[in-house]
């Protein structure tokens, strides 16, 4: 017996229909990835699966990117990009090679080295590295546990909200209506007002976490990192840059600054591993969202092998923390 298997054809001019949008879950849309290219567009082809809305992108090259902000060029082999539309949930898996730009411009090069020392501050890499050292709050995080409460109101609105959008008609079938003018203007304005609220009530135990709480050692060079419910991250040394609040917030007044502030869900009920260079598996289990869902793209992104500089007193030179630094904990 052969299982049923269903072919669906690349997206006709994919890359004119869903080019922008690959661009800005795949490189970005920070400052940095403004300045990340992808040279070869023509490798990248599309999927929509209507019935489950889901959008696959796939590459049969690999994937050549210029990063002039931060001074890499970057080979990727794509092994998955999926977006779904339903859950709003992004997911890419692949394998990046960087090389270094090469320039003789001393001003260059500073601004390469602090501007991937900015990309590093408060990013999910130096927040594992961090972990695995059980140097949380000694980096300046603060991590707070957080959970959310389905919010019981916005189902009774939406139930009442589904029942009046469906009419029933005298031959069986069900006519659709906009429910909103079934109700009086004031009922109707706090319908709609209650079903752009969240669908859960985030409770935040206001208690900073240390690492060891959050982790063990698995072995001698691994970090098992494991908690319930969700973490709130907080970078207080960094504030949300003003992309962010352009993509995310739509209003004519100005944005107040706030720090860096990330949530994350371990979805498998199972650890993730977490090594001293920042990497971690399987990383399909752990969801992320906020700065760090934003952040976490190509255009932003640093290898593994990155350490950042750290000034001397009194001096304008830098020096390298070396990986022997790198001690794990019990």
């Amino acid at each position: 017996m052969l299982q049923e298997v269903i072919l669906i054809p690349y997206e006709k001019n994919g890359w004119e229909k869903w080019g922008v949008f690959f661009a800005d879950n795949f490189i970005g849309t920070s400052a940095f990835a403004q300045q990340c290219s992808l040279l070869n567009k023509e490798a990248v082809k599309f999927r929509f699966d209507k019935k489950k809305n889901l959008l696959q992108a796939f590459a049969d090259e690999t994937l050549l990117f210029e990063n002039s902000a931060l001074g890499y060029k970057i080979k990727y082999d794509l092994i998955s990009f999926e977006y779904d539309f339903t859950q709003r949930l992004f997911v890419y898996k692949g394998y990046p090679f960087f090389e270094e730009m090469q320039t003789s411009r001393k001003g260059l090069q500073r601004r390469w080295a602090q501007r991937r020392e900015d990309a590093y501050k408060g990013s999910l890499m130096q927040f594992m590295r961090s972990l695995y050292r059980n140097r949380l709050v000694e980096d300046g995080f603060q991590v707070r546990r957080l959970i959310k409460i389905p919010d019981a109101e916005k189902k009774r609105v939406r139930d009442i909200y589904r029942m009046a959008i469906q009419k029933p008609q005298a031959d069986g079938r069900m006519m659709i209506s906009n429910a909103f003018d079934a109700f009086p203007a004031d009922t109707a304005a706090y319908y709609r007002q209650v079903l752009q609220e969240p669908d859960k009530l985030n409770v935040l135990i206001d208690r900073v976490l240390p690492g060891d709480s959050i982790a063990y050692a698995v072995d001698s060079v691994t970090a098992g990192l494991y908690f319930t419910e969700h973490l709130q991250v907080i970078y207080p040394s960094k504030n949300m840059p003003d992309e962010f609040f352009s993509k995310y917030v739509v209003s004519s007044h100005p944005v107040l600054k706030k720090p860096v502030t990330s949530e994350a869900t371990i979805i498998t009920g199972q650890p993730i591993n977490v090594l001293a260079n920042g990497s971690y598996y399987e990383g399909t289990g752990l969801i992320i969202s906020g700065y760090w869902g934003w952040w976490e793209k190509i255009g932003n992104m640093l290898p593994y092998n990155y350490e950042p500089l750290r000034p001397l007193k009194n001096k304008g030179t830098y020096f390298i923390k070396r990986p022997s630094d790198y001690h794990f904990w019990k």
